[in-house]
C-alpha cells in the first residue's frame, strides 16, 4: 500500500519493533519486546522542531538521535559545481514517499540536488533489524557522492565503562558528561557493543566495500552550551563512505555510472541474554 501522506510507519516481528518517519526516512524508534528497552536515542520533541528554525544553522539537533541516513553530502554545507549541498544532506530533511507492506517500510525519494533516486526499506525478521538501501543514478553522466548511516543509541544504555568492538579493535566508552570521536577503517563490516544493565548486545553488520570506515561518535551531556546545552546523551555507531574530515573529491568518494544502481544492506542483531545470566560477549566477525 502507498501512501504519499503517511507521516509514519511502524513494524513489529517476535522481538522487535520499529518506526520510521517520512520526513527524512528517519528511524526514530527501536524497541526491544520482551524487556521493553528503547535502543535509539530519543529526546524532547520540541527540541528536535527547534533543529528546522532558520535560527539554529545547519540543525544540528535533527541528528543528535534517532537513525538517519545522509546522502548525498555528510559533514558541513558545501557548494559542488554550482550546487549548495545542505549540513549532513539533502536525503535526512525531505519527506519521502512511504509505501506499507505485511513485514516492510519502503521509502523513495527523488533528490533535487542530483539526479539521485533513492529507496530505503526496513523489515524485522526475528531479533534483527534489516535496512537495504538502494541508490539510482537517473543521469547519463557519472554521479559522485557521499552516504553515511548515522543510528544514534541511547547513551544511558551503553554506560559502565565498557567498550564498542569495531573489527578487531575497540572503542572505549565515555562516562557521563563526556564525549569522544573516533574514526577507522574497518574490513569486517561489524561493531558490537554490550547493554549490561539492559541484559542485551548490539551488533551492526554492512557492507565494507562500500561503507569502509566507522564513526563511533559520543555526546553523554558534555556539551552545555549551544546547540544541545546538556540534552544530548547518544552514542552513534555510524558506517561510513569516507573518514572524518572533507572528501578528498566533491561530496565523497562513491560514483554511480550513467543509469547505474548500488544496493547495499545493513543489519543490526539484538542479542539477548538467557534468563539468570548475563550477556554472553559479543565478538566482531574478523
Amino acid at each position: 500500500m502507498s501512501c504519499t501522506d503517511l507521516e509514519a510507519a511502524e513494524l513489529s516481528s517476535s522481538t522487535l519493533t520499529a518506526r520510521v518517519e517520512a520526513l527524512g526516512a528517519r528511524m526514530t524508534s527501536i524497541r526491544h519486546g520482551s524487556t521493553a528497552v528503547e535502543l535509539l536515542a530519543r529526546h524532547d520533541t520540541r527540541v528536535l522542531e527547534a533543529a528546522d528554525r532558520p535560527a539554529l544553522p545547519d540543525g544540528h539537533l535533527r541528528f543528535a538521535d534517532g537513525w538517519n541516513v545522509l546522502i548525498p553530502n555528510a559533514g558541513d554545507s558545501r557548494v559542488i559545481d554550482g550546487v549548495e549541498h545542505e549540513y549532513h544532506g539533502e536525503a535526512a530533511r525531505r519527506a519521502w514517499q512511504l509505501s506499507v507492506s505485511a513485514n516492510a517500510v519502503t521509502a523513495s525519494l527523488a533528490l533535487r540536488s542530483l539526479p539521485l533516486s533513492l529507496t530505503r526499506t526496513t523489515s524485522l525478521v526475528g531479533d534483527s533489524l534489516l535496512v537495504r538501501q538502494t541508490i539510482r543514478n537517473d543521469s547519463d553522466v557519472p554521479q559522485r557522492f557521499a552516504w553515511v548511516e548515522h543510528p544514534v543509541f541511547d547513551g544511558a544504555l551503553l554506560s559502565g565503562g565498557g567498550a564498542v568492538r569495531v573489527g578487531a579493535s575497540s572503542v572505549p566508552l565515555v562516562q557521563l558528561g563526556q564525549g569522544g570521536f573516533d574514526s577507522a577503517r574497518v574490513p569486517a563490516g561489524c561493531a558490537c557493543v554490550e547493554l549490561p544493565d539492559a541484559r542485551l548486545a548490539l551488533r551492526l553488520h554492512w557492507d565494507p566495500h562500500v561503507l569502509p570506515h566507522m564513526h563511533v561518535w559520543q555526546e553523554r551531556r558534555s556539551i552545555l552550551g549551544p546547540p544541545w546545552f546538556g540534552r544530548v546523551d547518544g552514542v552513534g555507531l555510524e558506517p561510513a563512505s569516507h573518514g572524518p574530515g572533507d572528501p578528498e573529491f566533491g561530496l565523497g568518494p562513491l560514483t554511480l555510472e550513467p543509469f547505474g544502481t548500488l544496493e547495499s544492506l545493513l543489519r543490526l542483531e539484538v542479542i539477548e541474554a538467557e534468563r539468570g545470566e548475563s550477556p554472553q560477549p559479543v565478538e566482531a566477525a574478523q
